[in-house]
């Protein structure tokens, strides 16, 4: 799934997201297509890794 897709999947907004890749708490696959910006897929372990990343933040970790 696409960014939009996985942002609205993980119930988290895309800045959120973005945030989370720059800082390589996610590492989505990159796609050939897109040209010199290479589509971002995510999997559906994608998801619960965002979901338990958001807990552990609500934990204080």
């Amino acid at each position: 799934m696409l960014i939009s897709e996985f942002a609205k999947a993980a119930e988290l907004p895309i800045d959120t997201v973005r945030f989370y890749i720059a800082k390589g708490l996610l590492k989505p696959e990159r796609s050939l297509k897109g040209g010199s910006n290479p589509y971002q897929i995510f999997k559906p372990d994608d998801v619960t890794a965002a979901r338990m990343i958001r807990l552990q933040q609500t934990l204080g970790y």
